[in-house]
């Protein structure tokens, strides 16, 4: 019964389109960044110099190194080192972190921060190709009456479902696999692992986080939540197949519940902490671990808890929840239509 629920999700033409057209995507990215730093001499020769130089002077940032950095470092234009920077001259480490309570590691970051907005695409890619997939799982058969023929036969009510639902799982986490596989390596190959351990608030944008972790832990984060995120989206996508009468209602709620919040609109029209905080755990919002990283950390007890662990908690529990539902509950309360 697997191999037919796999058989009825590629036989749509358009779900292999989007299956190859999220490897095609990536591909290109990837291609576009080994162009430019292997094949391009004038970037490959930036990229070594900005990795020799960061790796000679990466340890703890102080005022001291900052100083001796900037004046033996050659800038380009866009250079994110301008944003440490006042009047030509090395901003103290107080001022830039202010509120900040632990070391900072310094060293190479400017390749990692802009992988990370990647690494985030290639996952919404395969969000998109769930929502085309699998929101007509369920609704196809309401609308086409094969729902009343299968719940009238002998397996059509429990080992069907978990059929439908183990396909696809199985097509989304080996999807999420094999798009893993094909985007992570560039950056260590580019990188060769230099400016994993630099901290994350040496990137601009990070500046005012508060998790003390490096780009390395980072990574694992962002590769732990967004396999959470994807199979918790997987699950929102099956419940509004199974309650709605057509495809086409499906498709259109999945993606309304997935794009109806974004934090950076929200955070230039609304600039509520509590607000951002509510907006950067809606399902596809979840997978961008750099603004989860960015959000302040919530005090209890005079403990501070970071928020990308309760979201990762959260998610966790939401995904166990989702999976009883479907395996247990949803499967024996759908009545037969015949007996």
């Amino acid at each position: 019964m697997l191999k037919l629920e796999l058989y009825k999700i590629f036989k749509r033409k358009l779900v292999w389109i989007v299956f190859l057209g999220v490897f095609l995507l990536v591909f290109i990215s990837d291609a576009m960044y080994i162009k430019n730093f292997c094949f391009n001499s004038s970037e490959r020769n930036k990229l070594q110099y900005q990795l020799e130089k960061f790796e000679s002077y990466k340890g703890k940032l102080t005022d001291e190194r900052l100083e001796e950095f900037i004046g033996n470092y050659i800038q380009e234009e866009y250079d994110y080192l301008h944003d440490f920077m006042d009047d030509g001259k090395a901003v103290p480490v107080k001022k830039l972190f202010p509120h900040t309570d632990f070391d900072i590691h310094f060293g190479y970051f400017k390749l990692w921060a802009l992988y990370f907005g990647d690494f985030t695409k290639y996952i919404k890619y395969i969000c998109a190709f769930i929502v085309v997939a699998f929101s007509p799982i369920f609704s196809y058969e309401k609308e086409s009456g094969m729902q009343e023929i299968l719940l009238s036969t002998k397996n059509g009510r429990r080992k069907c479902t978990r059929a439908k639902v183990a396909a696809a799982f199985l097509v989304t986490n080996v999807m999420y696999l094999l798009v893993i596989a094909l985007g992570l390596p560039p950056i260590f190959i580019l990188t060769k692992g230099i400016g994993a351990d630099t901290s994350i608030q040496m990137t601009p944008w990070l500046m005012s986080s508060q998790l003390n972790v490096n780009y390395l832990t980072l990574l694992l984060h962002a590769v732990f939540m967004s396999f959470i995120a994807i199979n918790v989206i997987l699950l929102i996508t099956l419940c509004v197949s199974f309650l709605a009468k057509n495809p086409m209602v499906s498709m259109c709620v999945c993606m309304g519940v997935l794009l109806a919040l974004r934090p950076d609109v929200m955070a230039t029209h609304v600039n509520i902490d509590i607000i951002n905080k509510i907006t950067s755990i809606s399902p596809l919002n979840a997978i961008d671990c750099e603004n989860l990283a960015d959000q302040l950390p919530i005090t209890i007890a005079g403990i501070k808890i970071q928020w990308i662990y309760i979201v990762e908690v959260l998610y966790c529990m939401l995904l166990a929840g989702g999976g009883i539902f479907f395996t247990r509950v949803l499967t024996k309360n759908q009545k037969y239509y015949a007996s």
